[in-house]
């Protein structure tokens, strides 16, 4: 089943309301996570970049909506953004290049593990109960739990100067990894005018900074 993409202006605009999030919003995350990614150096241990980018992402996540009346939660280990009127729940994630590409679907960057397999399996639930096909099979190491919410995941890919972001919502897992969505919804692309973003590295001069140009759609 091919996922629902949203991508052009109008569209993306109108699902994340629906959602209570705005663009501009998103955007400050994946700015708060790039920005975090590129201040490591090579004296940081290997596995900073993700670590950072990562926690400042759900930092901002939660500084930017929380206003709104979404609420923290860390419900199985994961630091959750959550519309408490109705469940819905985001988090940050970092993604391969696949991200905000149409046509293709973003892959965590290292293998997840129940606690993603339990929040990705309730989101596929509605879609088995309602469909009349027979719902796969957990993991024996899952215990099946109702359908409660759909998680959500701010997939984040920075990799040099190319930076793309998409809010999708996997229905499938296989291996460790996201195998299928239900709606993905474009935030950072390809095409359209760039804006930049300005990042100078804690271990660089003063006046060493680079720009990152991210393509918006």
């Amino acid at each position: 089943m091919e996922p629902i993409l949203h991508q052009d202006d109008v569209s993306v605009d109108r699902r994340l309301r629906e959602l209570g999030l705005s663009r501009e919003g998103l955007i400050e995350v994946v700015l708060a996570a790039v920005t975090a990614r590129n201040s490591c150096t090579e004296n940081d241990p290997s596995s900073a970049p993700g670590w950072m980018s990562w926690k400042e992402g759900s930092r901002r996540l939660r500084e930017v909506f929380r206003p709104d009346g979404f609420i923290k939660s860390n419900d199985d280990g994961v630091p959750w953004l959550v519309d408490p009127k109705n469940g819905t729940r985001f988090c940050v994630a970092n993604t391969d290049e696949a991200s905000g590409v149409p046509g293709r679907g973003p892959q965590q960057r290292s293998k997840k593990g129940p606690a993603t397999d339990r929040a990705v399996m309730r989101n596929s639930a509605p879609l088995f109960e309602f469909s009349g096909i027979e719902e796969p099979s957990l993991s024996k190491s899952l215990t099946r739990q109702p359908f409660t919410t759909q998680s959500w995941y701010l997939c984040i890919f920075a990799e040099g100067e190319t930076v793309r972001a998409e809010l999708a919502l996997p229905v499938g897992m296989s291996d460790g990894f996201f195998d299928g969505f239900l709606e993905r919804i474009v935030i950072v692309g390809t095409g359209d005018e760039p804006f930049k973003v300005r990042v100078s590295l804690p271990d660089a001069p003063e006046d060493d900074v680079f720009d990152i140009p991210v393509s918006r759609k």
